[in-house]
C-alpha cells in the first residue's frame, strides 16, 4: 500500500512517456510511433478530463460566491456561469461550428477579449513610465525604442509622420528579432536540461516536490 501512495509510480511513468516521445522523433519505425500516438491519445483524454475538473470547480466556487453573495464579485459570477453554460450548451448541442456559436464567440468574447486589454494597455503604460526612470543611457534607449514601437501602432501617429512606422518596423525586425532568436535559444537549451532531469528521474516538480 505503501509503495501505491509513494511518487515512483507517477516518475516511471514520466520518465517512459518522455523515452517513447524522443524514439518516435529520431526512430519513427511503425511500433514506437503507433505507442508514442497511444500515449498522446490518453494525454488528450486526462487534460480533457482536467478541463471537466477545472469547470467543476468554476461552478463551485462561483455558486459559493452567489449563495454568500460576496461583495463586489457575486454578480459577475452570475454572469460567468451564465456564459459558461451558454457555451457549453451550444457548443454541444449545436457544434462549435454552428453559426450561434460564432455569434456568442466573435459578439460576446472576442469582444470582452479586446476590451480587457485595451483595459490592460493603460495599466502598463503607466507601469512601464513608473518602472522605467531615465536613469542610464540603456534606460534611454529602451524607452525610445518602446516609444516607436507603440507609435508605429497608432494610426494617428503614423498618420502624422509615416517615419514612426518605418522606425518601428526596423526596430521590430531587426534588434527586437535578434534577441527574440537569443531568448529561443536560451530556452532550447533549458528544455534540453530539463528533459535529461527528467529521463534521469531527477526532475520531481510534478510531483509537488
Amino acid at each position: 500500500m505503501s509503495f501505491i501512495k509513494s511518487k515512483t509510480i507517477p516518475l516511471v511513468i514520466t520518465v517512459i512517456v518522455a523515452i517513447f516521445m524522443l524514439l518516435e522523433y529520431y526512430f519513427p519505425v511503425p511500433g514506437i510511433k503507433s505507442t508514442a500516438k497511444t500515449i498522446r491519445d490518453w494525454a488528450v483524454i486526462i487534460a480533457a478530463f482536467a478541463l471537466g475538473l477545472g469547470a467543476a470547480n468554476l461552478l463551485r466556487i462561483h455558486s459559493l460566491n452567489i449563495q454568500r453573495r460576496t461583495t463586489g464579485i457575486w454578480p459577475f459570477s452570475i454572469w460567468l456561469i451564465f456564459m459558461l453554460l451558454l457555451f457549453f450548451v451550444v457548443g454541444v448541442t449545436l457544434s462549435i461550428e454552428h453559426t450561434a456559436y460564432k455569434w456568442i464567440y466573435q459578439n460576446g468574447y472576442l469582444v470582452l477579449y479586446a476590451s480587457v486589454f485595451s483595459l490592460i494597455s493603460f495599466y502598463v503604460i503607466t507601469s512601464f513610465y513608473r518602472a522605467m526612470s531615465i536613469r542610464s543611457i540603456e534606460t534611454s534607449i529602451l524607452i525610445v525604442c518602446a516609444i516607436f514601437a507603440m507609435l508605429k501602432n497608432t494610426p494617428a501617429a503614423v498618420a502624422f509622420w509615416p517615419g514612426f512606422e518605418t522606425i518601428g518596423t526596423w526596430l521590430l525586425d531587426v534588434p527586437n528579432a535578434s534577441v527574440h532568436r537569443a531568448a529561443i535559444l536560451t530556452a532550447a537549451i533549458g528544455s534540453i536540461a530539463l528533459s535529461i532531469r527528467v529521463l534521469m528521474g531527477r526532475e520531481r516538480a510534478q510531483l509537488a516536490e
